[in-house]
């Protein structure tokens, strides 16, 4: 009877602590502490690399090999080549080179063009000299008039005249006068107007 109630004092005793005596689960032998020990603490440095550093180098089965795209396949192309070609190679792909007439296209004709061989000074173009009578001073501006197929007359000046750009000048002069006089007034004149 006593060592029946001195085992269930045990148990009881076993069982039921004292409130300072509740440690909870770091108690128990498997607990981990969440705080890690001095020695634990950073073994390695956050710079600190563990792995040794692949150093790029010229062979190529040890070549560092960036991709930046898994899919580029411009690494494994052959090496494009280049022709350099010189004047004498130049010169005689010339004199070799032949054309036919059947590489040009065709023309499409939509009308037939029928050339007025009586046109007004035969189509060509004559030169004329006008004098411009501005405040007090003449201004000399030689003007073109270029006769075409369609019997339209064109007057353009060849000499620019400031303020009367773009204006059809009076006759002043109605003779003709002929090319190499026309050049000569020109050569004579161009100094004096700048």
């Amino acid at each position: 009877m006593a060592s029946a109630a001195k085992s269930l004092f045990q148990t009881l005793r076993r069982c039921i602590k004292k409130p300072w005596e509740y440690t909870g689960p770091v108690a128990h032998p498997e607990y981990q502490h969440s705080i890690p020990k001095a020695t634990e603490y950073r073994v390695y440095c956050p710079s600190t690399v563990p792995g040794k550093a692949i150093v790029p180098n010229s062979l190529p089965e040890t070549v560092y090999d960036i991709k930046y795209f898994s899919r580029d396949q411009r690494r494994n192309r052959p090496p494009i080549k280049h022709t350099f070609l010189k004047k004498a190679d130049v010169e005689r792909m010339k004199k070799e080179k032949t054309f036919d007439l059947t590489e040009f296209p065709q023309p499409y004709l939509t009308a037939t063009v029928i050339e007025d061989e009586n046109a007004i000074g035969g189509g060509y173009q004559n030169l004329r000299l006008e004098i411009l009578d501005v405040g007090d001073r003449e201004y000399q501006c030689f003007c073109i008039e270029a006769y075409d197929t369609s019997m339209w007359l064109m007057k353009t000046p060849v000499v620019n005249t400031p303020g009367l750009c773009g204006h059809n000048f009076p006759d002043r002069l109605s003779p003709l006068i002929s090319y190499a006089l026309a050049a000569k007034f020109v050569l004579n004149a161009l100094p004096a107007l700048h």
